[in-house]
Order: structure tokens, then C-alpha cells, then sequence
């Protein structure tokens, strides 16, 4: 089963994934720190600040020992923050950007936390710069896709598509890796789709039904498709296209799914980038529950991609919560309670989180969105910034 960011664990399923101590909140596995259990009970500020205990003797203490394991490790871990008794909620993989010991900074972070033992700190980050590029492959011979025309029309319209698929014998694949799909064995080849990975690998029934009811299994990921073309009526990126210049060192003629392209990343992006420019007929303003967002794109004027479905997906979430109405986050302006049935559905939609300040593609959740009213939405970005929306107002709302 893959680790899906938001999603509960437990401790004895992550030890089953992950391997390493079950108690620990650095757990090991053959001299590498495999993941990262901690409580905002003992670390307020987690994940972005986490706290090392230890003893100010001289004496380093065992979990002083780990921090400085992790400290030297290049391979990011994935981070569970708990949430509850035995429940660990899943928050994305990290890396160290660096660690402090000075003295202030750690005595105002262990007085928040309600501690004296605190040595040094890690300072995490998300490790956006370590995502991948995988190939996964589609060979119609073997496997009759069903649902590929339903799937073209979808993503065209700017809704991504889910799927679950084969990637061969990788292990490595995480979540936010980019992955691009090449179809095969008939003509014509070449890359049909493009997406993200949404999971790790993981292990899952075979997809080859007959192998299925056999009880075979196969390593899969999650992938979340941006576009998907139909190479019946689209013209798809050419194989020979991408059998030359940078990319002539990758096996296009791969017999596996899940090859990682280590050489020509940068390349493929601009072939698929120019490619998909012919195809794109509409640049939506704004981005669900987990759209993966800030992908550079070659499309008209280069702007981020933000899918419509996301801001869509926020509106009906607040709708929701306030028995169909949208007030404004900040100030609980209502639209509709103020200009009537023209404004029942109006709001604009915030990102928490500016895709401006993104150079890789990260995932961006509901709770990363909130509603505002036009003002209070000016007010925010006014003078080119991007302020809290608490304490945005000078007198508080009654």
C-alpha cells in the first residue's frame, strides 16, 4: 500500500513499509535514518523544525546520534506527524537543509514546546528538488485500455485523469516524480500521456487480468495524468523525435515499464511543452484534494498551470460547510446574501501557497486554498505581496 500525503497510518504498518524501530521517531534500517515519526506535542513547529534531545555534558545521546545520521544523509524520508494514538498522519518527503545549535533560537522553540533537553534542531525541507522522471509504458497488444477515449475527452477539458499502473521491477518511485507514457508496440509510437506520480510503488493485483485471477502481483504506482492523447486521432510526441540529442541515451525500446530517464529531463519537458501548445485551447486562472501544480509549461504565454477543477473542488467544500453559502474567509462577506441570486456561486478562490514561488511541481491541497471576497482578495496581494489572512483586517470582525 503507498503512502498517500494527508492520509493515517500506523506505527506497525510504516514499520511493515519501511522497516527500522518501532518506537523511535528516527527509525533505522541498515545505517540510514527510512522515515521520521514526530509529535507537534514535542515539535510545534514540525516539519519544518524538528528538535533533537540529548545532553549538554558532552555525552551524545543515542537520538543525538540519529539527527546526525539524517544530518549526512542525502536520500530524503518520508515525514509522520502523529495525530492521535497510533495515528500518523503521512506529510510528504523531507530532507535536511541544515541544523542549528544556537543557543536563542533553540531556548525560544524547546519554551513553545514545554522542554529543557533540547541541543540542536534539523531544519527540514520538502525535497522538491530530488523528483524523478520515470518512463511507464502502454503496449495495446497486451492490454485493450477501455476507457482511453472517455479519459482524452476528460483531460482535454483541464480535469486530470487517476490510474493505477504497472511500473515494472522500480522501487524508487515517490510522490510528485514526473511521469511520461510511451505506447508501444504498435504504430504509432510514442509518448501518449504525462502526469504525476500521486504514490510510492507499491505492491498491488497483477493488471494482466488472466495473471490476476492466478494471484499474481505486480509493482504499481498512482499516477494523475494531466493529458492523455489518443493516438487514433491525435497526433502523439513521435518516437523518432525523441531518439535524438539528449535523449538518444534512453531505451525507447525498453521491454519494462518504470525505466527512470536520468539524461535529457529538461529536453523531454520542452518536447512535450511544444508539443501540448497545439492542443491548448484554454489557460485556466485557477486550480482539488490533491491537484499537483507550478509544472512549468510551454503553452501560449508560459503561464503556471492551475486547473479549474481545484478552485471547483474548493467552492463546493465551502458550500458545503455553510449550507450553500461562500463567505469571504477573512471578513464573512456573502456574495449572495448582498446582490442576490447573481452572486449565489461568486468567490474567488486563494492560494495559500503562491505557485509564483514554486520552481518544482508540488501538490497542492483544499486546505492549501481558501475563499475570499473580491476586497478582501486585492487587499492580500495589494502592492505585490502575498500577506496572512489573519490579522488582514484593522478592526476585527463582530
Amino acid at each position: 500500500m503507498p503512502f498517500i500525503v494527508d492520509e493515517s497510518y500506523t506505527r506497525d504498518h510504516i514499520h511493515e513499509q519501511l522497516g527500522g524501530e518501532k518506537v523511535s521517531y528516527l527509525p533505522q534500517k541498515d545505517g540510514k535514518i527510512v522515515c521520521g515519526c514526530f509529535s507537534w506535542e514535542s515539535n510545534p513547529d514540525a516539519p519544518e523544525v524538528i528538535l533533537v534531545g540529548g545532553d549538554e555534558n558532552g555525552v551524545v545521546h543515542p537520538v543525538e546520534k540519529k539527527a546526525r545520521i539524517l544530518e549526512k544523509q542525502e536520500e530524503p524520508i518520508p515525514v509522520f506527524l502523529k495525530q492521535a494514538s497510533n495515528d500518523w498522519i503521512f506529510k510528504g518527503y523531507f530532507q535536511v537543509k541544515e541544523t542549528t545549535r544556537d543557543r536563542k533560537f533553540l531556548d525560544e522553540k524547546q519554551r513553545k514546546a514545554g522542554r529543557d533537553d533540547v541541543v540542536m534542531a534539523l531544519i527540514l525541507e520538502p525535497a522538491a528538488s530530488s523528483f524523478a522522471t520515470y518512463l511507464l509504458t502502454w503496449n495495446p497488444n497486451t492490454w485493450s485500455w477501455a476507457s482511453l477515449e472517455n479519459e482524452v475527452g476528460t483531460t482535454a477539458e483541464g480535469r486530470p485523469v487517476d490510474h493505477r499502473w504497472s511500473c515494472g521491477s522500480t522501487k524508487r518511485i515517490r510522490v510528485g516524480d514526473r511521469l511520461f507514457l510511451l505506447r508501444q508496440g504498435v504504430e504509432p509510437k510514442g509518448i501518449v500521456a504525462a502526469g504525476w506520480a500521486t504514490s510510492t510503488s507499491y505492491e498491488g493485483p497483477h493488471w494482466d487480468q488472466g495473471r490476476k485471477s492466478q494471484g499474481a502481483t505486480a509493482l504499481l504506482v498512482d499516477v494523475r495524468f494531466e493529458r492523455i492523447l489518443n493516438p487514433e486521432s491525435d497526433e502523439i510526441l513521435p518516437l523518432v523525435k525523441l531518439q535524438v540529442g539528449a535523449l538518444a541515451s534512453v531505451n525507447w525500446m525498453t521491454p519494462a515499464s518504470g525505466i527512470q530517464i536520468k539524461r535529457g529531463c529538461e529536453e523531454l519537458e520542452r518536447l512535450w511543452a511544444d508539443h501540448m501548445r497545439f492542443y491548448q485551447s484554454d489557460l485556466s486562472d485557477v486550480g482539488q484534494d490533491g491537484a499537483i501544480e507550478g509544472e512549468l509549461r510551454v503553452a501560449m504565454s508560459r503561464h503556471r498551470a492551475r486547473e479549474r477543477w481545484l478552485r471547483d473542488s474548493k467552492i463546493a467544500e465551502v458550500k458545503q460547510a455553510n449550507d450553500g453559502r461562500l463567505p469571504c474567509h477573512v471578513c464573512t462577506f456573502d456574495f449572495f446574501k448582498v446582490y442576490g441570486d447573481i452572486g449565489r456561486a461568486y468567490a474567488q478562490v486563494h492560494h495559500l501557497k503562491p505557485l509564483g514561488d514554486r520552481t518544482r511541481p508540488s501538490l497542492t491541497k483544499l486546505s492549501d486554498l481558501a475563499v475570499l471576497c473580491a476586497n478582501c482578495h486585492i487587499m492580500v496581494h495589494i502592492g505585490n505581496q502575498v500577506r496572512p489572512l489573519e490579522g488582514l483586517l484593522a478592526v476585527p470582525r463582530s
